[in-house]
């Protein structure tokens, strides 16, 4: 354990490409000069990455947390280290989950069609035309996975994506390079928070407000990669959405689960209905349109529950029990699929959501919600910690929590996020 972190934070290339991310683009970020300096937004998008790897790191806690069901045992221990900030993160005591492993595999297969690199050939140039995307993506994304399979060592990596990983590295050695036959095998079990954990930058590069139908696109046909039912796709769509619209600061908080109840399923519908006319769903996959309502029902009781509407912009509603931790895991528990609470698509996204809107931008108050509860807390913490970043950015975060000699991969994900950030479109005023 020691020795690959140790390897992990020194940057080398072997240790990129551990994490699925392709050497060849990264090197080439020294070669090619930013076209203009990291304004604010540039660097929210890396405070996205450096605080989702954090968030995973601190409620992973090499499996000590991720797989404690008790929210008050897990406080206890960390008030006797000073509370969630005085955590100090340690590269050997504190890795990091295949939840950050295989979100910087997301943004090195974005990079490869993106990142203007001294070759102009096959970079996706309309980011508007949804089928191009998914041409110049996906093939590179499904390598870029499975490659994290090298690092798959202490990550807890869940049992249905390493599956779906092997399966995807067998189509790919077959030459089944087509976009969309890449998909994993459609399965009950597929509905898991492993499509949604990796899915946030890709709401960096494709904006909603921009290219709806592209990000939609993109996060569904990434997620069946590996997580191929609603529960899990639908997951990513929202993990992707929610990072668009922390980047857009027109659009409070308070309002992300509506965009995605009212805009973005009813996209993801659409695409799912025309890929069956294209012949592109098997047969097995036809039922997907009826299996949206499990999602969907959730997220409608929760914007309920939650008193969310567009004419009370910024009022949200909690419980009065919500404060008390153990409170929290009933809340939660009673959301999720099976008891463990963030494990599915559904519920992971909405305790993500659930601990920005408490935090009232506090970062000390989004980890004891989203990063330190009895459940899948490494994967809540590291879809909440993108949104958390790129909406108030990292000025309150303490070194401890992201700084080079703590975080695991610090170096790779930080150049790999600049990387990103620099291949974000400017609106033309």
């Amino acid at each position: 354990m020691g020795a690959r972190a140790s390897s992990a934070t020194s940057g080398t290339t072997s240790s990129l490409r551990a994490v699925g991310v392709q050497t060849d683009i990264l090197q080439a970020l020294d070669q090619v000069p930013l076209e203009r300096p990291l304004s604010g937004v540039g660097e929210r998008i890396i405070a996205g990455f450096l605080l989702s790897a954090a968030a995973d790191a601190i409620g992973f806690r090499n499996g000590h947390f991720e797989f404690n069901p008790s929210s008050e045992r897990i406080l206890a221990e960390v008030a006797a280290m000073g509370g969630p900030l005085g955590i100090s993160l340690d590269p050997r005591s504190w890795l990091i989950s295949d939840d950050t492993v295989m979100q910087m595999a997301t943004g090195s297969a974005l990079l490869a069609a993106l990142h203007p690199g001294p070759s102009e050939s096959g970079l996706l140039t309309d980011r508007g035309d949804w089928r191009a995307a998914l041409a110049s993506i996906m093939p590179t994304m499904a390598q870029a996975y499975v490659e994290c399979l090298a690092d798959t060592s202490d990550r807890a990596f869940g049992l249905q994506t390493i599956h779906a990983l092997k399966g995807l590295s067998q189509r790919l050695a077959a030459g089944e390079a087509g976009p969309m036959g890449l998909a994993a095998e459609p399965s009950p079990r597929a509905g898991g928070c492993g499509a949604a954990m990796r899915s946030a930058c890709i709401g960096v590069l494709f904006p909603f407000a921009r290219y709806p139908r592209t990000l939609v696109a993109l996060a569904v046909e990434s997620g069946r990669l590996t997580h191929n039912h609603p529960v899990g796709f639908l997951g990513s769509v929202a993990s992707a959405l929610f990072t668009s619209l922390a980047l857009d600061d027109a659009v409070p908080v308070t309002d992300w689960a509506l965009v995605l109840l009212e805009e973005a399923l009813p996209l993801a519908r659409e695409h799912l209905s025309d890929l069956r006319s294209a012949g592109d769903l098997a047969p097995e996959e036809h039922d997907f349109l009826a299996d949206f309502a499990y999602f969907e029902t959730h997220l409608r009781e929760y914007v309920a529950r939650r008193g969310l509407s567009r004419d009370r912009p910024g009022a949200v509603t909690f419980p009065e029990d919500f404060a008390e931790p153990a409170a929290r895991d009933r809340h939660f528990k009673a959301i999720s699929f099976s008891g463990f609470a963030g494990g599915s698509g559904h519920d992971a996204v909405l305790i993500a959501l659930d601990a920005l809107l408490y935090s009232g931008g506090q970062w000390a108050t989004f980890l004891e919600v989203g990063s330190l509860h009895g459940g899948d807390s490494d994967s809540t913490g590291a879809i909440g910690g993108f949104w958390f970043g790129a909406r108030y950015g990292a000025a309150q975060v303490p070194a401890g929590h992201i700084g080079p000699a703590h975080l695991e991969y610090h170096e790779p994900l930080t150049r790999l996020a600049a990387g990103v950030a620099a291949c974000v479109e400017i609106p033309e005023v």
